[in-house]
């Protein structure tokens, strides 16, 4: 039979179904195959932690077994990079300065990320040029007094600074850290009888505690528990509340006369931003499960911190926003 013009005009439109479907299909494939692509990419390039302290550090032991959880928790790779030195600066500027595209990561602490930009002249960012991704640990800073320092308690130190007529020496580790700005904040409560002296090594602020040259000294609690009584001794924490780790040591304001700052140092990891959205969802929800590990809960203690609520993932952006303002007013004042 012969064909008729109508036929002619449907196998045409057909065939050009045909095409259009063919070149969608096409387009499906090379869109599914260039996400297959980049999903292996990712999987085979390892996630880097860099770390603001020296490797051999105090925060080398729970760094390496969070390395350990967080590669187990993403099937992946994770590598570990210390970067120590000018109060964290140096590895934050490691971390702003890799691509953003979700592989590398700092880990930590408020004191790096927080208060070193607004002491450090030069710093070269702010704390609004990270994102906050999840909580790793919660710790407390000490106030240890010589062994034979004539004071048992806050009011009777309070006392024994006003009676001085020298006065008294308290060590930190460092100008730029959490610890001496404590210092100096005490030293405004008591009337400027208290003289903060920075330490670059804390082997030396301890021998300088143990040997008389030094009153009192700010350390963070793992290292402040470990001093030899000969050398020292904990007058209180400060801390809002007694550690769960150490509940016989008392809060630096329980029971005194005069209110000092209190904090609670915390360690977490912070994404450069711009790094995308599902990136940092991800490793949210690899923490999520890497913060129920008893193991790591066991490492921390041993240090000192313990291990963070996994329940306070979603609020730590919350927690470094309203310690960002708080480090801002203790800077200030």
């Amino acid at each position: 039979m012969p064909m008729r013009l109508g036929d002619i005009r449907r196998v045409g439109r057909t065939g050009t179904w045909m095409i259009a479907g063919g070149l969608l299909a096409l387009a499906s494939f090379a869109g599914a195959a260039a996400y297959h692509h980049r999903q292996q990419s990712r999987a085979a390039a390892p996630v880097t932690l860099i770390v603001p302290y020296a490797a051999g550090g105090s925060m080398d032991l729970s760094a390496r077994e969070l390395a350990r959880q967080l590669s187990d928790a993403l099937r992946r790779q994770v590598v570990l990079e210390f970067i120590g030195g000018a109060g964290g600066i140096l590895a934050v500027q490691k971390v702003l300065h890799a691509k953003p595209d979700g592989n590398t990561y700092l880990y930590g602490s408020g004191n790096a990320v927080l208060l070193s930009p607004l002491q450090i002249p030069g710093a070269g960012f702010t704390s609004h040029d990270l994102v906050p991704v999840a909580p790793v640990s919660s710790s407390h800073l000490t106030l240890l007094a010589r062994a034979d320092l004539p004071a048992q308690t806050m009011d009777e130190l309070i006392e024994l600074a006003r009676q001085e007529k020298r006065p008294l020496m308290i060590g930190t580790p460092g100008a730029s850290t959490l610890h001496h700005l404590l210092a100096l904040s005490m030293s405004a409560r008591l009337g400027g009888n208290l003289q903060a002296v920075p330490y670059v090594k804390t082997s030396t602020l301890l021998q300088d505690l143990g040997g008389g040259r030094l009153d009192l000294a700010i350390l963070a609690l793992p290292a402040a528990t470990g001093v030899d009584a000969a050398r020292g001794r904990i007058l209180g924490l400060f801390s809002a509340k007694r550690s769960p780790l150490f509940p016989g040591i008392p809060t630096v304001n329980e029971n005194a006369s005069l209110r000092f700052w209190v904090v609670d140092p915390w360690t977490g990891i912070f994404a450069q931003r711009g790094t995308p959205p599902r990136e940092i969802a991800h490793i949210k929800r690899a923490m999520a499960r890497v913060l129920t590990s008893p193991e790591l809960s066991r490492v921390q203690a041993a240090l000192g911190v313990v291990s963070a609520d996994p329940e306070s993932i979603d609020g730590f952006d919350a927690l470094v926003a309203a310690e960002a303002r708080r480090f801002a007013a203790m800077v200030k004042h």
